[in-house]
Order: structure tokens, then C-alpha cells, then sequence
């Protein structure tokens, strides 16, 4: 513990002996000595504090420190473990490896997605080059940014760039081939779409030429059937898609129009139309009236048949429901039918139209008959007019039922030549056996 006095202290001269007395401050008034100007100390004792010790030291400014330098981010500033950062060339070593595999990247996608085994390997290669390019070019504007960037925040742009233009460069080979992988199956189910419609709409054209080609047959056959009518059927095969239930549906239809037309011919010949005109039986109907009663049955027939054609034809949609024929398909096949309805309408009454024009014009001429029925008699089978112009009138109601049954037999001979030569085209066409 240090000594303390209380009351005055006495401080001496070291170098004159001379004291001077003070309070308990531990210093003088003065530290210098009065009489000689040296040093005065504290009272000498064990215990006594120097009188240094109970002054505080002096102020000490430090000398001033020399500024740092402007900082350099390209500097080799060694990092937390004490290694340097790595060189130009390794920087540029890694970006080459990167852009190396980027590239092989870009092949893989290429090899797998759009190049074909017919291509020339030229080909491939020339669309590889262009894409690893497009790829190296693309990797440097993005690095350039991003190093800038990493530039503001004080980082190396060397490093910044290279590792930017190595991470942009793979992850733009791999988006560029996974589009390309996804782009091509897509592609790929287009393609396999386009064919199987392709292949589905030769289908429907081959089943449209033979449904043309099966009803100019029908109508063929049927002239030259007899006037009882034609065995000719059709014997179709059971349908396995959409195209052969069309075709089938079409040759069901012809096969009920001929059933059609057969019951008619029968019809009108149990009515007695086959001796209207013999010259026995007019000889025996003075009055004609057998003979209009013939043609009256026969114009009803007519109406009856012709009806039950137009029923068959307006049971189509029905009739539909019985194959196996998807909606879309139904529904376009129908949406078509209806269009062309009133074509297919008058195709199907025109063959009923000339019969009842036929019949008209053996109703003109059982009139004329009556109308002359004193100038003409029948002797041996014959019929004999008494006057050239009574025989005139009565060839030219036949020349006229001629050239009407003439043109009917042409339409029919057009339609028989266009099914034998499609029929021929058919057989030498080597897509459709």
C-alpha cells in the first residue's frame, strides 16, 4: 500500500538538497527546484511514490500512416486458404472444356432427334458446327453480363466470366437438346398423325371410286337384265374400319335399289304392261278401256316405287348406326350426305321419272288410237291404218317413245363403259390390288 501523509509533504532537490513542502497532491506547486531549477523528488521512503508516477504521460500522436493504393480486381490477392487463384490460361482451359462438351451435347441431340440414317453424315456435322457456335456465342454475351455484374461487387472478372461462360454454355447445350428430344416426338406424333390420316383418307377415296364404280355397275346390269329384272348382288365382305362400312353400307344400298327395281319390273308386268300394245288384245278392247286401266296401274306403281326408293335413301342415317363407324366419322359422312341431298335425290327419282315419262307416252298413244279408232282395224296380227296420215300420227308417237327409250339406253351404256373402265384401272394399278 502507498504511504500517504496527511497534511503538508516535503519534496527535495536532487540536485541542490533543497526541499519544498506541498499538500497531499504528491506534487509540488512547482516540480522544479526554486533555488537551482533541477528536478524535485517525492519524499524518499519505501513506500513514496516518484513524482512521475503521479503525472499523466504525455500526449503521443502517431506518425501518420501512408494511404492504401486504388484496389485492382484483377489482382492475385491470395484467399482464405492461402492458395492463388487460377491463371489466365487455366480460366481459359476450363471454358474450352466446357464449350467440348457443350458440343457434345448438341451431337447427342442432333443424333436422336432430327438427323435420319438417309442423311448425309455432311449434313449432321455441318448442323452440329452451326449449333455449337450458336451455343459458344450465346455463352459469351451471357458470361460478359454476368461477369459485369460480379464486376460491381468487386469480384475478379476473369474469374466471373469464365465460370458464367462455362455454366451458360452447358446449361444452354442441355435446354437446346432436351427441346430438340421434345420438339422432335412431338414432331414424331405429327408425323404419325398425317400418315394415319393420310392412309385413312386414301381409304375413304378408294371406298368413294368403288361406291361410284359399284352403282354404275348396278345400273349396267340392270340394263341388261331382262324385263323381269337382274340377278346381280353384290356380296361384300364383313366391314373391318370406316372406309369398308361406308363401301359396305353403299353396296347394301345398291343391293336393296335392285331388289327395288326387280319387284317393280314384276309389278308392272303382273299389271299387263308386256301386252299393252298387242295387237290381239287391242283388237278385242274397243273402248280402251282395259288399256287405260293398264297404264292407270301401271302410273301407280310408279308413284309407290319411287316412294319406297326416296324411304331407302332417308334411311341412311339409321342405317349407320349398324357399323362400326366412329362419331367424328358419322358425323363429317352425314354432314356431307345432307349437302349433297338434293343431288342424290334427283339421281335417285330420275330413273322413276322415265318410266313416268314412258308411260305418258303410251298414254298419248292409246289416245290416239281412240281418238282414230274408226280408221285403223287389226287383220292378221296387224294393225292397219285406212289413211297414210292416220298411220303418219301413229309412227310418230312411236318414233318418239323410241328416241326417249334410245337416250335412256345411251345413259345406261356411259355409265356400264365408266364401270368397266374403272374397273380396268383399278386391276392395273398396282396400289390397289
Amino acid at each position: 500500500m502507498l504511504r500517504i501523509d496527511s497534511g503538508m509533504s516535503k519534496f527535495f532537490c536532487n540536485q541542490c538538497g533543497a526541499s519544498v513542502e506541498s499538500d497531499d497532491s504528491f506534487a509540488p506547486p512547482d516540480p522544479t527546484c526554486p533555488a537551482c531549477r533541477g528536478e524535485v523528488a517525492s519524499p524518499a521512503g519505501e513506500d513514496s511514490v516518484p513524482l512521475t508516477a503521479t503525472v499523466p504521460p504525455p500526449l503521443v500522436i502517431p506518425p501518420p500512416q501512408p494511404t492504401p493504393g486504388p484496389y485492382h480486381a484483377s489482382a492475385d490477392i491470395p484467399g482464405p486458404s492461402g492458395r492463388q487463384p487460377p491463371s489466365g490460361s487455366a480460366l481459359f482451359l476450363r471454358a474450352l472444356f466446357a464449350t467440348l462438351i457443350a458440343g457434345s451435347i448438341a451431337f447427342a441431340g442432333l443424333k436422336f432427334s432430327i438427323w435420319k440414317q438417309e442423311d448425309n453424315p455432311g449434313h449432321l456435322f455441318s448442323l452440329w458446327l452451326g449449333s455449337t457456335i450458336s451455343m459458344a456465342v450465346a455463352g459469351l454475351a451471357v458470361s460478359l453480363v454476368a461477369a459485369l455484374v460480379m464486376l460491381a461487387f468487386k469480384k475478379s472478372f476473369g474469374r466471373s466470366f469464365a465460370h458464367s461462360y462455362s455454366l451458360a454454355t452447358l446449361l444452354i447445350a442441355i435446354l437446346a437438346c432436351l427441346g430438340g428430344l421434345v420438339g422432335e416426338a412431338g414432331q414424331r406424333q405429327q408425323r404419325a398423325r398425317e400418315t394415319r390420316q393420310a392412309k385413312e383418307t386414301a381409304k375413304s377415296e378408294e371406298a368413294l371410286k368403288g361406291m361410284k364404280e359399284d352403282r354404275a355397275r348396278m345400273l349396267a346390269e340392270i340394263n341388261k337384265g331382262s324385263s323381269k329384272g337382274t340377278d346381280f348382288h353384290f356380296e361384300s365382305e364383313e366391314p373391318k374400319d370406316a372406309a369398308s362400312s361406308f363401301r359396305h353400307l353403299n353396296q347394301s344400298l345398291l343391293n336393296d335399289s335392285v331388289a327395288i327395281r326387280n319387284e317393280y319390273l314384276q309389278a308392272i308386268d303382273n299389271a299387263g304392261v308386256h301386252r299393252l300394245l298387242d295387237r290381239q288384245r287391242l283388237a278385242a278392247d274397243e273402248d280402251l278401256k282395259e288399256s287405260r286401266a293398264i297404264l292407270a296401274r301401271c302410273a301407280e306403281l310408279v308413284k309407290d316405287y319411287k316412294a319406297k326408293s326416296r324411304e331407302l335413301l332417308d334411311s341412311i342415317p339409321q342405317l349407320l348406326d349398324r357399323y362400326p363407324i366412329p362419331a367424328a366419322d358419322k358425323k363429317e359422312f352425314l354432314v356431307g350426305h345432307y349437302e349433297v341431298m338434293p343431288r342424290k335425290i334427283a339421281d335417285t327419282e330420275a330413273p322413276w321419272n322415265a318410266e313416268a315419262k314412258t308411260l305418258g307416252i303410251l298414254v298419248e298413244l292409246i289416245d290416239y288410237l281412240e281418238e282414230t279408232k274408226t280408221e285403223w282395224t287389226v287383220t292378221d296380227g296387224k294393225l292397219l291404218f285406212q289413211s297414210d296420215e292416220g298411220l303418219a300420227g301413229f309412227q310418230a308417237i312411236l318414233k318418239k317413245l323410241n328416241e326417249f327409250a334410245a337416250k335412256q339406253r345411251e345413259k345406261e351404256e356411259k355409265l356400264l363403259n365408266e364401270a368397266q373402265s374403272k374397273s380396268k384401272e383399278r386391276k392395273n394399278d398396282p396400289e390397289n390390288p
